[in-house]
């Protein structure tokens, strides 16, 4: 596994490079003059809800309670989520880890978009190979067509509805915003996953994956744009036939008052199964500041595709040591 994560890592480091340098060579004098943040912690805990079919004729219902701790150091951060998941319906989470949109985290909304999960059929257990079915998904999910047998040997069955739970894939972010100028900046993020979820009771798939990201950022007076990409790198195996894929987000927030801020994210997912449509959902979130140390932010959304959730919402209490 060792020599996958440093293959995945290698590949992941050079396409972050081809998305941040034509913005790293324009602003490494705005960036050296820059004023440097200080230290900062943040505890976050969030219970999460999506309910939808994710292209199935069945519907599959997702909650999950996500802890997080956030460090920041001058320009960089690292942040570690925990995830406990359970899933009443069909098939496995390709990540078990439910995040917010692409940019979420510089438009400082915490939103709640739900780019993951895709919830697809399991293979039936009889056929020709591996190959020539489906496997599972997430908001990146399989290979193959759900559905249908790609081989005509391999049928694949629905699997049947069930309630499980347990401990999903744990992720690590590491980040790093640069300054580019008065009004922009530019923050480009590195996404592990780390398969702590059971692939046998389907949570997760037992492999690493890696998330390469970037957003620029507008800030202008009480209001900030965002717009940013992703790609994302699949753990690959025999049971997930997955494909690496991209991902688009954007939004805008407006700051209310000094203690409400309101805002509204929309995220585009490429499936992992070839032959699939994407994700796409869209949320509106608003975040009130209880006193100097809490903040509790509740958002709900929607998707506009066959394979998004039909039902999304949820709520984050965010501390501040």
């Amino acid at each position: 596994m060792e020599r996958v994560v440093r293959r995945r890592l290698k590949v992941a480091s050079f396409a972050l490079a081809a998305i941040v340098a034509p913005g790293l060579a324009r602003a490494q004098s705005a960036a050296d003059q820059a004023p440097m943040s200080e230290d900062s912690l943040r505890v976050s805990v969030g219970a999460t809800y999506a309910e939808g079919r994710y292209g199935q004729t069945a519907r599959t219902k997702v909650a999950t309670v996500p802890v997080s701790l956030k460090y920041t150091h001058s320009r960089f951060s690292v942040k570690v989520t925990v995830p406990y998941v359970h899933i009443h319906g069909q098939g496995t989470l390709l990540d078990s880890t439910v995040s917010g949109s692409s940019g979420s985290g510089s438009s400082g909304s915490g939103s709640g978009v739900i780019s993951e999960p895709e919830v697809e059929t399991e293979a039936g257990a009889t056929g020709s190979g591996s190959g020539g079915s489906t496997g599972t998904g997430e908001s990146e999910g399989a290979g193959g067509t759900t559905g249908t047998s790609t081989s005509g040997t391999a049928p694949v069955v629905p699997a049947p509805l069930r309630n499980r739970g347990g401990l999903g894939d744990t992720t690590v972010t590491l980040a790093y915003t640069l300054p580019l100028g008065d009004v922009l900046s530019l923050e480009s993020r590195g996404r592990l996953k780390l398969p702590t979820a059971s692939s046998a009771k389907g949570i997760g798939t037992g492999k690493v994956d890696v998330t390469l990201a970037a957003d620029l950022v507008g800030t202008f007076g009480s209001t900030t744009l965002y717009a940013g990409a992703r790609r994302r790198f699949l753990g690959r195996s025999v049971r997930f036939p997955v494909r690496d894929g991209w991902g688009f987000g954007g939004g805008a927030s407006h700051q209310l008052s000094h203690a409400i801020t309101i805002g509204a994210d929309y995220d585009w997912l490429q499936s992992a199964t070839p032959g699939r449509g994407p994700i796409s959902e869209g949320s509106l979130w608003i975040s009130a500041k209880l006193n100097r140390k809490f903040r509790l932010q509740a958002y709900g959304g929607t998707g506009f595709s066959s394979r998004s959730a039909d039902v999304i919402g949820g709520l984050t209490l965010v501390w501040h040591p």
